[in-house]
């Protein structure tokens, strides 16, 4: 996805987010890490141990996969929402639209760290950061 983004961003990126990591520890900042993913649960076993000559066998159900929308701190506090379903722009903004909702009014800024995925940069997503974004008189 490095294309996808200026390189003068790239570049400059890490140094910031260097610059933003002892932020919460001195209460000048909230630093939320947000990223989704899916979780199966037949077991993927592609090998073990076993005595030669030995079948080793693993019980496997089939199960529904289940999506996660998270929000993780430096200091391990976390936000979750688990779903069924597609991971889509729509479902990322229900979720940030909820996280805002449960953990606001917040008295410091707080910045999310996300990263280039389609569904972060939608055009959906994009016109949800003027709403989302502290207005400044």
């Amino acid at each position: 996805m490095k294309d996808r983004r200026p390189k003068e961003e790239l570049e400059t990126a890490p140094a910031e987010l260097q610059e933003l990591k002892p932020q919460p520890q001195a209460g000048d900042i909230e630093l939320w890490f947000f990223d989704e993913s899916g979780f199966a649960g037949p077991p993927s076993v592609p090998y073990a141990w076993q005595p030669y000559g030995s079948l080793l066998e693993v019980p496997a159900k089939r199960t529904t996969r289940i999506k996660v929308l998270g929000w993780l701190t430096q200091d391990n506090q976390v936000e979750s929402f688990n779903f069924q379903g597609a991971i889509n722009s729509e479902i990322v903004i229900a979720g940030f639209e909820e996280f805002i909702r449960l953990r606001c009014p917040s008295s410091i800024p707080r910045i999310i760290i996300l990263d280039q995925s389609s569904t972060h940069t939608s055009y959906e997503m994009l016109a949800k950061l003027p709403v989302w974004e502290p207005r400044k008189e």
